[in-house]
């Protein structure tokens, strides 16, 4: 099973938004989503069955053969899991340091 990742790629975070803006989405939906960016059919499965393997996506069979896909978790969910991952892994590689750089930062947060 791969790791959980929580930085994606341009396309990935393309796919991302489509997949977090409706409910669930085939490949075919997503292409078309798309449909600016001109990607093909099959690098977004490719892509899209990637986010599975990460255990970023679902997948289940859908209606006239087409998988169905959604996001294990919503955009908001998705987020605080990345924030929290990322920040115990800059505490556990750098300390008290990290900590500093925290703290000094929190004076600018928007």
């Amino acid at each position: 099973m791969a790791k959980q990742k929580y930085i994606f790629g341009a396309l990935e975070e393309a796919i991302m938004a489509v997949v977090w803006n409706r409910s669930a989405v085939t490949v075919r939906d997503v292409v078309d989503a798309l449909h600016s960016r001109r990607v093909a059919y099959t690098t977004v499965m490719t892509v899209m069955n990637r986010l599975v393997a990460q255990r970023i996506l679902t997948r289940r069979p859908g209606e006239a053969g087409a998988f169905s896909y959604q996001a294990r978790l919503n955009r908001e969910d998705f987020g605080a899991a990345a924030s929290r991952a990322t920040i115990n892994d800059l505490l556990q590689r750098y300390g008290a340091v990290a900590m500093a750089q925290f703290i000094d930062r929190l004076d600018r947060v928007p």
